[in-house]
């Protein structure tokens, strides 16, 4: 009797623990924002003042509002003696289909893409900061420890299927570099993708949604966010992006 009271007690208060769990929410707002994606390695000797740039966007006040920064470090420059340990052939991959889908004209780093379509304007010190208003739908996402619910209400698509991407960013990551094009130098990271997963998803009433694992990562970070957007199928281009610190 004894054992079965104590019993009680610990699934109460395990009941408890998980019903009283501290939640990330995400949302994007029914206003589509604006998705910038950065490909950049620590191989480059041009990608320092790039990495510099999407650091600034940590104190800018339109972040996780309206403007969702991502950087995949691409592997393709690790030839040359400096393996980033940031970086992926799936990162590489994206940006190559990018290519093939004629979103941006050539595979370099540093490269930008805004929206899904290819901006140079970083070269030119040129402002990202005109946004076109359009209501697309709100994307909302709720973390409650490793678990991940995505939701999208699109207002326009008539999709059947989407894609739901989920990428875990890492921030003030430090690295010295013994090799290659930027050896001797302290480079530090923001923004970069540290676990990334997908997933097709059909639509419901209209409506889309995912109960997902939150995206393993292999490296850890000062601090971490939580980045979620939504594709067509066969599209990089995004639908809509929200994040949010986790």
């Amino acid at each position: 009797m004894k054992f079965k009271f104590i019993l009680i007690i610990l699934t109460t208060i395990a009941f408890n623990v998980q019903l009283f769990a501290e939640s990330t929410l995400i949302s994007s707002g029914k206003e589509k924002n604006q998705f910038i994606e950065l490909y950049t390695s620590e191989g480059c000797s041009s990608c320092p003042p790039a990495d510099d740039w999407i650091s600034q966007l940590k104190t800018n006040p339109r972040l996780w509002k309206d403007v969702v920064p991502i950087a995949f470090h691409v592997d393709y420059w690790d030839r040359l003696g400096w393996k980033d340990e940031l970086a992926s052939s799936d990162f590489s991959q994206r940006q190559r289909l990018h290519r093939e889908q004629g979103n941006i004209s050539q595979v370099y780093t540093p490269g930008f893409v805004v929206d899904g379509k290819e901006w140079r304007g970083f070269f030119r010190r040129e402002s990202l900061d005109n946004i076109k208003v359009e209501e697309v739908g709100e994307l909302s996402a709720e973390v409650v420890d490793q678990q991940v619910t995505v939701q999208f209400s699109p207002l326009l698509n008539g999709a059947e299927s989407l894609v739901i991407h989920c990428a875990v960013l890492g921030f003030g990551i430090s690295n010295e570099i013994k090799a290659g094009e930027n050896r001797g130098r302290t480079l530090t990271h923001d923004f970069a993708v540290l676990g990334y997963n997908s997933e097709i998803i059909k639509s419901e009433n209209d409506n889309f949604s995912l109960v997902t694992e939150l995206p393993k990562q292999n490296l850890s970070a000062e601090r971490k966010a939580l980045v979620v957007w939504v594709s067509e199928l066969n599209s990089q281009s995004p639908l809509q992006a929200a994040g949010n610190w986790l």
